[in-house]
Order: C-alpha cells, then structure tokens, then sequence
C-alpha cells in the first residue's frame, strides 16, 4: 500500500484572494490501479513505469486537495482503472476509497464509467450499466443523484452513465432532476457528473462517441441549464480541460490528476510525450471560489508529482488570480497563433467516429495567468470559431483589441460596426509611416466618436535593422524619442489618440526601455501607453528574466498594457521563439513568473514608483506602492546576486516575503533574515521581495 506519511504536508498561500462565501475542490479519474504490473501486460504497449505511478500521482493530489480544506470536495467518477467485471475490481475500489481516507478525504461522489459501466451505446469498450453494478454503487455510496444547498448554492449531482439507457433508474433520476431544479428556480446552481453533454460543439455525434451525452438526453439536459439558468456544470471522463458554454451556463470539463488520453492530441502540431499519455503538465483539479458576482475556478497543477521536495521553512504554494478576479491588471498576450485551433480527429479506439478535436489550453492559460487583454487580428473576427472563443474570452473578463492594417481602401468605421458588440478596441497599423493621414485619423475620430470604440495608434515600418539578423524586420509600435514628434502632428490635425503602441527593442531591457516613456514631456494628444514586449529565443531562464522586468515596468505606468509575445512557441519562423507555452500548450518557466506577479502586484495597489538599483548589474530593480515595497531579483545564468545588493532588504526587522516566480511559491522570513539572505545569496531564477512599509 503506499504512504506518503513522510512527505511535508503541502500548504497554500491564498492571501491575494478575495474574500469567497463557499470554496470546494472538484477532481476526477485518478484511476486507481491495482497492479500496474498486470494492467500494463494486458493493456497493449502500455509502458508498466507510467502505470506504476499513477496511484502515486492520484496520491499527492489527493493531499494537495486535503490540504486545502475547503467546505467540500468533489470526485467526479472514475476511482479505478478496472471496470465492473474485471476480476481485480472489487479490490481496485476498495484500494481506491481507503486511498481518500488516508489522504484525508471524504468527497461527495459522482459514478463513471469505471466505476458502474459505460454509456448505453452498442460501440463502447465495455458493457452498460447493469442493474447489480448500479445496485452496488448505491450500497456503497447512496444514490448518485442526490443535491444539497451549501452557503446559498445548490449542488446537483447526477449520474450521466444511465442516461438513455434502459433502466428504470435513468427515469427516476429524470424526473427528480426536473422536479429538483423547479423547487428551486432563481437559486445560484452547480452541476456535477462524469460524462460531458458535449466536447466542441453541442450538435456533435453522439453515437459511436466515447466522450459525450447522446441524444435526447443531451438536448434535454441542455434545456434544463437553460430554462434555470445553471452557472457552472463540471464533468471528468475526457482527461483533458476544455471549456464552453451554454448561454449562461459554463461548462468545465476537469483534468485528471494521473494520465492523458492519446486521442485530443490530434489537435497539436507536435508529438506529445508517450503518445499523448503522459503528458504530466495538463494533471490536476480545481479549486473552486464562490463569490457573489461569481465563481473562480482556480486550476491546482499537479504535474505528476509522486514525491516532492519537502517544503524549506514556510514555504508555501501561491494560490494567484484569474482574469475574472484581476480588474487591476495591464498584463495581455499577442496571438500570433489563434487562440483556439479545432482539427478534425482521427478513428481511433475506443471512439468509432469521427469528430472534432479543440484545444483550449490556451485559453484556458490566459485566466489562470490573470491576463486581461488580448491583441488578435481583425481576421478573427471573420472566422466563426476565434470570433466565438473570444467572445467566451471577455464575458471570463479579458478585453479583446483587433488589429488592422491601414490602407485608403479600408472602411474602418464600416467594418467596426459590423462588430460593435465583440470589440473592446481596435489597434491601427500604419505600414510604413510613422504619421497617420488624414483621412486615416478622420475614420479613427468617427470609430471613437460614433461608436464608442477606444483606439491605439502604430506605425509598421518593415524595413528597421536587428542586430544579428541579415535581412531587415518589422519593427510595429513608437519609440519613446518620436512621441512629441507625434504628439505636434496629432494637435496640428485637432486629433486625440487613447492609446500609443510603444516599441521595447528585443536587445534593449524592458526596464529601461520602459521607463524611458516615462521621462518624455506631457503630450496632450496622447492618452495611454500600450507596450509589445518580445520574448526573444530559446533562452527560457533569460525570458523569465526579461517577462519579469516586463512586468514590473508595467507597475510604474497607470493605465497602461503590457503585452507578451508571443503567447504560443513560434517554431515555423524565421525567427524562433519560445513562448509562455509551448507547442503542447504547456507553460514554460515565463508564464509563471507573470502568472504570479500579475497576482502580487496588482491584486490590490495600482500606483508604483521606481526604487534606485540596489547593484551596478541591476539584478536588483524595486518599486513602492503605498502599502509595499518589492525588489525583483534576477540571477543571471550561472551567477549569484551580488551580496551588497541585499543590503537594506534583509536586517531591516520586517518580515520579508520572499516568491520563488517559477516556482510558484512563497515563504515568509522575520526571525531569521540571515536564513533569507543565504537563500537569496544562491538564487537561481527570478525572485520576488515583498515588505509591507508600515507593518
């Protein structure tokens, strides 16, 4: 049996969180197996050293969930690897129930097809429901349609492997579904079962697929989401997140917290680790916040761990912001690449038709890294899938500008209408040229004037030197120096602009490149700043690096956007790049560096000024808010931080918050500031200082 007993007990940092009226934990399909040894014989090439560490897996997140103490805890189905009939069932169940209890855990349960059988379609790979299967569940667990009420929320759990299927049960549980939700129309509702409606689109095929509702039971489940306006549905089953909507209900479809399904990775242009079943980045759960004006889900990577580290001192996991819950943040992601890609999928086993696959890691990394803008091309708005996904994007919170080229042929005022309601500003490119013409400042007036539309102004001059590059790059966006240029040609033509996009040069530092827009002269035409910051190469310690100066930048610009590019690898280039994910949609070590200052800085304070550099190397940047004063410390490759930078940080007698970035960790030091100092002495990737100025 295994133990972790000597592993240190995980603990959150969720400090920077508001305030919430009910948290929960909602995981699925941890799988327990038995034997991996067995299992992995008979189950084709399955390799037995992934399947030996599932349980293991399934093991630290369950303790990582405990660790949370929420209110409750949700598993959506799917305890074992063996399915009834198996003859290592029984005993798979039981190893998998006195896994919950050791870790701490007594969840509310949903049934999946692991546990009491598959849904009632003649293609799937094992047999339906049965009555003595379903029997047993409810011997075991109680009903698996059952609801309560939980600090004003209604919690539904249903059973989605009886549905339209031939026993009595599917409609009993019907009929009290229906009956449930009308006793309590007008009630905030949630929505818990293993099998998704849907996966990319509510009409797909039902029969002959694994990972979906058939109908009628889909379209009659579907109408009761709407008809009561249910705010959240979770599902398992899929191993693999995903995210719709239907009108006013969201749909979440949770990842498991041990293994990745083969099929969904049609949708990716590389080859994923074991075939698509070990991809240990995507593993983990959700921790749920209820709010008022809404719910956050907050995804809890687990990443595979089967024995991590024990924790040094106070070390703790920081629990950051989604973009719903980040009204303060400038941070925004260029796509370069859409921010949804859907392929048609492959036959494969166990599914028996051919259907779409979707990816959206993307978007779904966009709210965990608490972005609140996105920049797309005016072209997504002509294509029915970005232009759906993105309207998703702002009702989760993020703001969307689209980018035209300007040219005498664009009707930008006409083109605009037609979008009015999709668009949060627009961003004109002007190719060649620094100084708009006037005709292209006319139509800008009328789309800010008529139709209410913010715009941000930027040249693209195509033809500008790069060092270490033999032909000539577009260069888009103003250099500080141009500004009162610009400035004087914008009040010759009566026109104000919102926003300027600024260029930070990819060999230039965002800190010094940044500030130098500070320093220009007022300019009275000119509202905001708008910054592209480039992640150049494949150098990931040196881009966290530059994505965390990046962002601390951001902090001295009230009102301004910081946007990173680019949000996806660029690997089909002149000019290869990594991104804050990677080809697989998996976060590289810049993503959580932003994902966890966007969360510290902006949480609460709006307004920084610049600290003097604590090291002639500046490895050392500061800024003071009101209430804080922060230093980023950024190690370069293969060399400490200068001591004499750490002077009037540590000995001071405040505690010091120390934020290991990529890590996505915090740890408080008061008592003893020559343990932090000895720690900051040895760094190794971007760090984050924290003290309050008046504790």
């Amino acid at each position: 049996m295994l133990s972790m007993a000597s592993s240190a007990t995980p603990v959150f940092d969720r400090s920077f969180l508001l305030d919430a009226q009910l948290e929960f934990v909602v995981l699925g399909d941890t799988h327990f197996i038995h034997d991996p040894e067995v299992y992995a014989a008979g189950n084709d090439s399955q390799d037995p050293r992934l399947t030996r560490m599932w349980p293991a897996r399934a093991e630290w997140a369950l303790r990582l969930a405990a660790a949370l103490e929420t209110s409750f805890v949700v598993h959506l189905g799917d305890l074992a690897q063996d399915y009834p009939g198996k003859p290592s069932f029984v005993k798979a169940r039981q190893a998998a129930r006195q896994q919950l209890r050791r870790c701490g855990l007594q969840p509310y349960h949903v049934p999946g097809n692991m546990d009491i059988g598959d849904k009632p379609d003649p293609t799937m790979p094992a047999e339906w429901v049965t009555p003595s299967s379903l029997a047993e569940w409810h011997d075991q667990f109680g009903r698996s349609w059952y609801s309560f009420d939980r600090q004003g929320i209604h919690c539904v759990f249903l059973n989605s492997q009886i549905m339209n299927g031939p026993l009595p049960e599917a409609e009993e549980q019907k009929r009290w579904l229906e009956s449930d939700l009308d006793e309590h129309t007008g009630q905030r509702v949630f929505t818990f079962l293993h099998m998704p409606p849907f996966f990319a689109g509510e009409h797909e095929p039902g029969l002959g697929y694994y990972d979906n509702l058939d109908e009628p039971a889909r379209g009659w489940l579907l109408g009761l989401l709407r008809k009561h306006k249910v705010e959240l549905l979770f599902s398992g089953h899929m191993h693999f997140a995903a995210f719709n909507r239907v009108d006013d209900t969201r749909l979440l479809s949770v990842p498991s917290t041990t293994t990745t399904r083969p099929g969904f990775y049609e949708v990716f242009s590389i080859l994923p680790p074991d075939q698509g079943k070990n991809d240990l980045a995507k593993l983990g759960f959700y921790l749920v916040r209820v709010h008022k004006d809404g719910a956050c889900a907050h995804l809890v990577r687990t990443g595979g761990e089967t024995e991590p580290a024990p924790a040094e001192g106070q070390t703790r996991r920081l629990v950051t912001r989604i973009s719903r819950d980040l009204p303060n943040s400038p941070i925004g992601v260029y796509l370069r690449l859409p921010l949804t890609q859907a392929v048609d999928g492959v036959i494969a086993w166990p599914d028996s038709v051919r259907d779409q696959v979707r990816n959206d890691y993307p978007f779904l990394a966009c709210m965990e890294l608490g972005a609140r803008h996105l920049r797309a091309p005016a072209s997504d708005l002509e294509n029915g899938l970005q232009r759906q996904r993105l309207a998703m994007a702002r009702d989760e919170g993020l703001q969307v500008s689209f980018v035209w080229l300007w040219s005498d042929r664009l009707r930008l005022t006409e083109v605009v209408s037609r979008y009015r309601d999709q668009i949060d500003a627009i961003e004109v490119q002007l190719p060649g040229t620094l100084w708009p013409e006037e005709n292209c400042l006319r139509q800008i007036m009328r789309c800010r004037d008529q139709l209410d539309i913010p715009v941000t102004l930027a040249p693209l001059l195509a033809l500008e030197r790069s060092p270490g590059k033999y032909h000539p790059r577009a260069r888009v966006g103003y250099r500080a120096t141009e500004l009162a240029e610009l400035n004087q040609h914008l009040l010759q033509h009566d026109t104000h602009i919102d926003r300027v996009l600024c260029h930070v040069d990819s060999h230039v530092r965002p800190w010094e490149a940044m500030q130098e827009f500070i320093r220009r002269d007022a300019l009275s035409q000119i509202g905001h700043f708008d910054f592209v910051v480039q992640l150049p190469g494949l150098d990931e310690d040196a881009q966290a690096n530059r994505a965390a100066e990046a962002v601390l930048a951001a902090a001295l610009h009230s009102g301004c956007r910081l946007f990173l590019d680019p949000l996806v690898d660029l690997d089909r280039t002149g000019d290869i790049n990594h991104g804050l994910l990677d080809r697989l949609s998996n976060p590289r070590p810049a993503f959580h560096t932003v994902r966890c200052m966007n969360t510290v800085l902006f949480a609460s304070e709006k307004e920084f000024q610049p600290m003097a550099d604590k090291s002639p190397e500046t490895q050392m940047l500061g800024v003071e808010g009101r209430m804080r004063r922060l230093w980023l410390l950024l190690p370069d490759a293969g060399e400490t931080i200068n001591s004499t930078a750490l002077d009037g940080v540590t000995g001071t007698g405040r505690e010091t918050l120390c934020f290991d970035l990529v890590a996505g960790t915090s740890a408080a030091f008061r008592e003893n500031q020559e343990e932090l100092r000895q720690r900051l002495s040895s760094l190794r990737s971007p760090t984050l200082l924290m003290q309050e100025t008046n504790p």
